[in-house]
């Protein structure tokens, strides 16, 4: 696509107010289809409105209007499932996906979910038939993150013998599903499980990180700093090893370094110096007593979280970035 078609594709965004939906797949459409797409009547239907995303383009007119017009999103059983995600799916994966008759047993009705369009037809019957899913033992994780993963994962993780082991029962939770079956058996298989510095650390936070970055992470020269090892928790999973590398370096140059916390590293480590500045241009105090206990602590504005930065604080993060880009 040149450049003059790629500027007629935005000027058409702009005229209907949806600059939002501008990305890299515009520049592989052709502009009618754009057009016909944004111009669809059924965008007018409040039940259709949200499913207007950049995710549409993956897609053409006559599979949207197949899809919009099924009758079966007349039936509320069926509503939830209209997110952008559908656009991952197909007229005729989502006809089948809907008329299966799993979703009328108990065991199953649960699993319709919008996440279900991570998945093809074929491959959500086949995950439903895995036997072991009706193991007593499994029932945690028959969850609609399952559609997160592939029947060959499930299949194989399910069927380890690693689960027979009581130690590892604890980490039969939904969020193994982010993890493929190669890291699942790396991370069970780990020495370091049966050294007391580390074993309190194997709990379900585990596979929200690979096994290289497990490795990475224990064997990270500021967690093995005693000055640091506060931080050597279960959610220390849940965190980049380069948020927690260069966030420590950061508060090094402001002398703050022995205060840091999990949750502050969850911040990137621009939006960390940024809250930084806000505290010493503001004139607010970096160390503050503890409410409770009356331990030195950082300010808790460094650990807060985008909405309750604005909602407790009055920052706006987004606008604090901006002021950060245009120094």
């Amino acid at each position: 696509m040149n450049n003059e078609e790629l500027l007629k594709i935005k000027r058409l965004l702009k005229e209907y107010g949806k600059e939002r939906l501008y990305c890299n797949i515009l520049k592989v459409k052709d502009y009618n289809t754009i057009k016909n797409i944004i111009e669809m009547e059924e965008w007018d239907d409040p039940k259709y409105s949200c499913l207007l995303t950049s995710n549409v383009f993956k897609t053409n007119v006559n599979e949207i209007r197949k899809i919009l017009n099924m009758p079966e999103w007349k039936n509320p059983k069926y509503k939830k499932l209209l997110t952008p995600s559908i656009w991952q799916s197909y007229y005729n994966e989502i006809r089948n996906i809907l008329s299966m008759e799993e979703w009328n047993d108990p065991r199953y009705s649960h699993l319709l979910t919008s996440t279900i369009w991570h998945s093809g037809y074929n491959e959500v019957k086949k995950i439903l038939e895995i036997k072991e899913l009706t193991d007593p033992k499994f029932k945690k994780l028959v969850t609609s993150s399952i559609w997160e993963s592939t029947y060959d994962n499930i299949d194989k993780i399910l069927k380890m013998k690693e689960w027979e082991n009581p130690r590892f029962k604890k980490l039969l939770t939904p969020t193994i599903w982010k993890s493929n079956y190669e890291d699942v058996v790396n991370i069970l298989g780990m020495e370091e499980w049966n050294d007391p510095k580390y074993s309190y650390l194997l709990t379900s936070n585990i596979w929200k990180s690979s096994y290289e970055n497990i490795k990475n992470k224990l064997y990270s020269p500021y967690l093995q700093d005693d000055k640091y090892k506060h931080l050597l928790v279960p959610s220390i999973f849940s965190i980049s090893l380069s948020n927690i590398e260069n966030g420590i370096e950061l508060l090094k140059k402001y002398g703050v370094d022995k205060y840091v916390t999990n949750k502050m590293l969850r911040h990137k480590t621009t939006t960390l110096e940024l809250l930084l500045d806000y505290i010493i241009d503001n004139d607010l105090s970096l160390i503050v007593e503890h409410t409770k206990t009356g331990d030195k602590i950082l300010n808790p504005i460094l650990s807060c979280e985008k909405g309750k930065l604005k909602k407790k604080y009055g920052i706006d993060l987004e606008k604090l970035e901006k002021k950060g880009k245009s120094r």
